[in-house]
């Protein structure tokens, strides 16, 4: 009896070999930020057909093969393969829609010119198979765009239409967005280094395709001893590979996998996410709430003080602190750090909640005396319906402490769309930002007077730009 249950468990294990997976990758796959992605998805393309839905993605294919399986005799120990050992990269770039549905492939080898195109047969390439070059072999902006350009002319006059893409460079760029702005093309960046999961390209479209590609290449240089693989029969050998692969099952499998078309998040496994989350990706989606408070950061230890010779003031303690100069404290919700300077030159130390704290033990103590108050930004900038500027706290300097805790893209990304009268949907930091730009540009006419000094002084902002409602965009 005991050696039949010991044979029924060694049924339920096995020897396999893993795949190799960046640690980043596995770092990248948080609960809260896919589920906030598939919030923000579902809003985009709840209204949207299958055949509007697009992914767009690059892969690269080696001319050299890699050798597949092959019969031979028991106890064989010399199993060569000939190869031409080049190891050339060409870029491939495709675009499926949820309807099963393709765009023909944009191939890249590479080149400085055009000239490097006629070492290969293209017209053995699969039809309508467009070509560029590129000095190292990969997708750039100026091929992005151009590749942009001509897929507006194949996707249908249906608008708006959905285009999802990861976060390569070549992707995300000012000319891009314009273009796509301009012919209602959504676009959707997926989560950084969650493509693996995510993207219905990189599930179900790329490695049957490579598969395919060395399986036709090491049946060719078996039928023909001799020839190995070369730009000129590169092609043929592609066209194949594509024809087999990009069909309409795997596409649709592809966006189904992903939890995209249909739109199901639960269809990504939980063993692909960080594990010891509080929350599921389902029980966020459902209760958007407790996506807040997943994402609220917790207290720094370290800004806590230990030290019996010092006073640290942070938070929400109001302390009265003598100081003739001013003095604010502020909470922003961001993952930032950085230290501003008083007016007095004392350091203020921003800990990771952004709270403004200083060491009351070091403050000159003047006769004049101010009392630090906490302000929330969201509130101070909802203040501005008909702004006051006798408070002691100027918008221009909550402008900049809150411009100086963002990272340059996304305060590259707000002056784009304030700039050109967009609208970042439910975007609360935005709208504050938003709220601070616009007092501070009324400032600039405004004498104001913050603080009883023996001076007084006038904050001046650079004039805005006239925006329209009712624009939206997104970003990332």
């Amino acid at each position: 009896m005991t050696r039949i249950r010991e044979e029924e468990d060694t049924k339920k294990i096995t020897l396999r070999q893993p795949e190799a997976t960046a640690a980043v990758r596995h770092q990248c796959m948080n609960p809260l930020k896919v589920a906030k992605f598939f919030q923000a998805l579902h809003g985009v393309i709840k209204d949207c057909n299958p055949a509007e839905v697009w992914n767009m993605d690059e892969t690269g294919l080696q001319l050299d093969v890699n050798p597949k399986k092959i019969v031979a005799g028991k106890g064989s120990r010399c199993l060569h393969m000939h190869g031409s050992g080049n190891r050339e990269m060409i870029t491939c770039i495709a675009c499926v829609n949820a309807a099963g549905n393709f765009i023909p492939p944009h191939l890249i080898p590479k080149g400085k010119t055009l000239k490097a195109l006629q070492s290969f047969r293209t017209e053995d390439a699969p039809t309508g198979t467009n070509w560029s070059v590129s000095d190292s072999g990969w997708t750039k902006q100026a091929i992005a765009k151009l590749w942009f350009t001509d897929t507006i002319k194949n996707i249908g006059p249906q608008r708006p239409q959905v285009l999802l893409v990861d976060g390569h460079d070549s992707h995300n760029f000012v000319e891009l967005l314009e273009l796509a702005i301009a012919n209602s093309i959504h676009i959707v960046e997926l989560p950084a280094h969650t493509s693996d999961w995510l993207q219905p390209c990189d599930r179900t479209i790329f490695k049957p395709m490579k598969d395919y590609y060395n399986s036709s290449a090491q049946a060719m240089m078996s039928n023909f001893p001799g020839v190995v693989t070369n730009k000129s029969n590169f092609t043929g050998l592609f066209a194949t590979a594509w024809e087999k692969a990009v069909t309409k099952a795997n596409i649709q499998a592809g966006f189904k996998a992903s939890g995209i078309v249909p739109y199901n998040p639960a269809v990504i496994p939980q063993e692909a996410y960080l594990p010891n989350y509080l929350y599921s990706v389902a029980a966020m989606l459902e209760n958007p709430a407790l996506m807040d408070h997943s994402a609220t950061p917790t207290a720094d230890p370290a800004a806590a003080s230990t030290a019996d010779d010092h006073n640290y003031h942070c938070g929400n303690q109001l302390q009265p602190v003598e100081m003739g100069h001013e003095m604010m404290s502020a909470e922003i919700a961001d993952d930032a750090s950085f230290v501003e300077h008083a007016p007095d030159g004392t350091d203020l130390e921003v800990s990771e909640n952004l709270t403004v704290c200083y060491d009351a033990a070091d403050v000159p103590q003047p006769e004049a005396t101010f009392t630090a108050e906490v302000i929330d930004i969201a509130d101070y900038a909802a203040s501005f319906g008909k702004p006051n500027f006798l408070s002691p706290v100027l918008p221009t300097d909550v402008l900049s402490m809150m411009e100086s805790a963002m990272d340059s893209q996304q305060l590259h990304c707000f002056l784009y769309c304030y700039e050109r009268g967009f609208d970042l949907r439910d975007d609360s930091m935005f709208t504050a930002w938003k709220s601070l730009k616009m007092a501070s540009a009324s400032l600039a006419t405004v004498s104001c007077s913050v603080v009883p000094t023996t001076s007084s002084s006038c904050s001046s902002a650079p004039g805005t730009i006239s925006s329209s409602p009712g624009n939206e965009a997104i970003c990332e």
